[in-house]
């Protein structure tokens, strides 16, 4: 299971033969021009053995990179890891863009809920899981696990962050969870939050962006208002 977040920009994943993931990276217009600088890096740890970057070219001229993470068996070693959370920095003409992505392994852990959530301020977050085997579970925030998630299948959560729910069975039996927070209330955007979004962004089609009110398209979806299917 794979997914990326928003408001951070999205990073494409997509499966493949030779590699159990390709996570690829690419900027905006602004760096048509070529890259200066291109850093991928696992949020939790070095990145997998055998794992490569390369470079990468579109027919419109953009350049980018992609991560190609090698396809071993076991997902969860120490500093090993295929899975969880991966962050690509890009730099070019002094301007930086930053793409995360995140991995989820396969198991019997699945997640009901959208892996990414994007929340507005006074809104909260619920982070659903299913899981039938007879072991218990355990949710972790940025660190130690809250004694109140224990063993619950279904958190409500209002913190942006990385949340991650393990089994007691297996440590690949995990799944990775991020809350991005808005500055704004919802439908509102500016550095005063005193702007309307596009009424149109939305419904799990894009995400007005806090800062200038860009409407953020979700994976799957184009357009000024992301009102457009790709």
């Amino acid at each position: 299971m794979t997914d990326s977040t928003l408001l951070i920009k999205n990073a494409f994943i997509q499966k493949c033969f030779a590699y159990e993931v390709k996570i690829y990276a690419f900027p905006d217009a602004l760096f048509n021009d070529g890259l200066n600088s291109a850093e991928f890096e696992s949020c939790y740890g070095d990145l997998p053995k055998g794992a490569v970057t390369k470079d990468i070219g579109f027919e419109i001229g953009t350049k980018g990179q992609v991560l190609c993470l090698p396809n071993q068996k076991g997902c969860y070693e120490k500093g090993n890891s295929r899975t969880g959370v991966f962050r690509a920095t890009l730099t070019a003409n002094s301007e930086t863009e930053e793409f995360i992505a995140i991995v989820n392994p396969d198991s019997d852990l699945k997640s009901v809920s959208p892996v990414t959530q994007t929340i507005s301020q006074g809104e909260t977050a619920d982070l659903e899981v299913d899981y039938s085997a007879p072991f218990e579970i355990v949710w972790t925030y940025d660190g130690p696990s809250p004694n109140k998630w224990k063993g619950q299948l279904k958190i409500t959560v209002d913190q942006p962050g990385i949340y991650q729910v393990f089994s007691k069975k297996s440590r690949d039996e995990r799944l990775t969870f991020r809350v991005i927070k808005r500055a704004c209330t919802d439908g509102m955007y500016g550095a005063e939050c005193d702007m309307s979004c596009d009424a149109n962004c939305g419904d799990g089609k894009g995400v007005c962006d806090d800062v200038d009110g860009t409407c953020i398209c979700t994976p799957g979806f184009m357009g000024a208002d992301c009102s457009t299917g790709s």
